[in-house]
């Protein structure tokens, strides 16, 4: 059913990035290129979106403010976000020795 608008729909975009820089600039520029997805969503009708960005630095660096604040922000507990944040650490350093 196109065009049928659900105004209580949430939409979550979640972007998971792996950087080898600084995590400020690349966390706006990530907002910038999904603000054009969130124009469009918007403009069909979905009134809630939220961009999720979680950043993993180079060998697996977890940034406090940049990945557990956003997964905190989903309401999961310590526990959660401990063992995610965990499985992204160990991701990060298994892609980075394969490609080395």
């Amino acid at each position: 059913m196109w065009g049928v608008v659900f105004p209580a729909c949430v939409v979550f975009l979640f972007l998971v990035l792996f950087l080898f820089l600084f995590p400020d600039p690349q966390l706006q520029k990530a907002k910038a290129q999904h603000s054009m997805l969130m124009a469009n969503l918007n403009r069909q009708g979905y009134r809630e979106i939220k961009l999720h960005v979680i950043l993993v630095g180079a060998m697996g660096t977890i940034y406090k403010d940049h990945t557990d604040k956003p997964l905190a922000d989903l309401n999961l507990d310590y526990d959660k976000i401990k063992k995610l944040t965990h499985k992204l650490n160990e991701a990060t350093l298994h892609q980075t020795c394969i490609c080395t």
